[in-house]
C-alpha cells in the first residue's frame, strides 16, 4: 500500500488556500453554486431585514472543495449563530472587484467580506468612501490600516512546518509498512513449504514489523490515521496466529486424536474475517490520508 501519493495529495489540499489567486477569470459574472446574482448599481439602500446584512465577495468560484467552500460554510455558520442575513457574490473579473464592492456598500450592507490578495486594492479604494460600513479582508497578505477594516490572515509558515512533520511521519510509516509487506511475503513462502516452524518464524518476524509501526511517534493530527494502521496490522496478526494454530492442529492429528473437521469451515471463516477486517482498516487509513485538511475561517461580527 503506497501512502506517499496519498500524503502528497493531503499536503496539496492543505495548501489550497494559497492556490488560484491569479487564475484566469471567467468570461462573465454569472452566479454559481449558491452565489447571488450581480447587484444592481442602485444608490438606494436595500430594504431592511430582521438581521444585519453581511455580503461576502469572492474572486473564485464556489465548488472548489477548498478555501471558497470553507468560507461559505463558515459564513453560513455565522448566519445561524448570530442571526445574520448573508449572501455570497462571485466577482470573477478583477476589473469589476472595486465596483462590486462599492455597489454593496452603497446599498447599506452592514459588513462586506472580501477574500484573497487579488481583492485588496478594491477594498482599499472603497473602504474610505464608506466609513460607517465594516469591511473584513480575508487573507490579504498585507496590513490594511483603516478604522473600518479588519484583516484575517494566516501563518502559512506554520502550515509548511506541519506539512514537513506529516511528511516525516508518513515516510516512517511507509518504511514500516513496506517492511511488513516483505515479511508477510516470507510467511507466504513458509506456507508454500508447509513448514510450521518456518511459518512461526516468519510470523514472529512480521509481528516485529507491526510493533515497530505501532511504536512510531505520531503527531496529534495523525493519531486516528496511525490507529487505523496499527489496528489493521493487529488484525492481520490475529489471522496469522489463527492460521498457524489451525495448520498445526491438522498436521499433528493422529488416528487416536483426529482433527475435528466439523469445525474446519467455521474456523477458516473466522481467520478470513480477521484478515479482511485488517485489510479494511489499512484501506481506511489510506482513505483518511486523502481527506482534505480544511482551513476554517471563523467570523464573529463586531457589535
Amino acid at each position: 500500500m503506497k501512502k506517499a501519493l496519498a500524503l502528497m495529495l493531503v499536503l496539496t489540499l492543505s495548501l489550497s488556500l494559497l492556490a488560484g489567486c491569479g487564475g484566469s477569470p471567467a468570461a462573465s459574472l454569472a452566479p454559481d453554486s449558491g452565489a447571488q446574482a450581480a447587484p444592481a448599481a442602485s444608490q438606494e439602500p436595500a430594504p431592511a431585514s430582521g438581521g444585519r446584512r453581511v455580503v461576502m465577495v469572492i474572486p473564485q468560484s464556489l465548488g472548489d472543495s477548498g478555501p471558497m467552500d470553507s468560507l461559505k460554510q463558515n459564513l453560513e455558520k455565522a448566519a445561524g449563530e448570530f442571526g445574520l442575513e448573508t449572501s455570497i457574490y462571485e466577482a470573477l473579473e478583477p476589473s469589476q472587484h472595486e465596483e462590486v464592492v462599492r455597489t454593496f456598500a452603497r446599498e447599506g450592507v452592514d459588513m462586506i467580506i472580501c477574500a484573497m490578495p487579488t481583492m485588496v486594492e478594491a477594498l482599499k479604494a472603497v473602504a474610505p468612501e464608506f466609513p460607517d460600513t465594516k469591511f473584513c479582508m480575508v487573507f490579504p497578505l498585507e496590513e490594511i490600516e483603516m478604522d473600518n477594516v479588519v484583516c484575517v490572515d494566516f501563518a502559512t509558515w506554520e502550515g509548511y512546518y506541519l506539512c514537513g512533520v506529516l511528511a516525516g511521519h508518513m515516510t516512517k510509516v511507509n518504511q514500516a509498512v513496506e517492511e511488513l509487506n516483505t515479511r508477510l511475503g516470507e510467511f507466504d513462502e513458509a506456507v508454500a513449504q508447509e513448514s510450521v516452524v518456518n511459518m512461526r518464524n516468519a510470523a514472529n518476524s512480521a509481528f516485529e514489523a507491526i510493533d515497530a509501526l505501532a511504536a512510531i511517534d505520531t503527531p496529534d493530527a495523525m493519531k486516528d490515521l496511525q490507529t487505523n494502521y496499527v489496528d489493521g496490522c493487529n488484525k492481520l496478526k490475529d489471522a496469522l496466529n489463527s492460521y498457524i494454530d489451525l495448520y498445526t492442529e491438522i498436521s499433528s492429528a493422529t488416528e487416536e486424536a483426529p482433527f475435528d473437521f466439523s469445525a474446519y469451515d467455521g474456523r477458516v471463516k473466522e481467520i478470513q474475517d480477521a484478515y479482511n477486517e485488517g485489510i479494511d482498516k489499512l484501506k481506511a487509513a489510506d482513505e483518511e490520508a486523502l481527506k482534505d485538511l480544511v482551513i476554517e475561517v471563523f467570523y464573529e461580527p463586531a457589535d
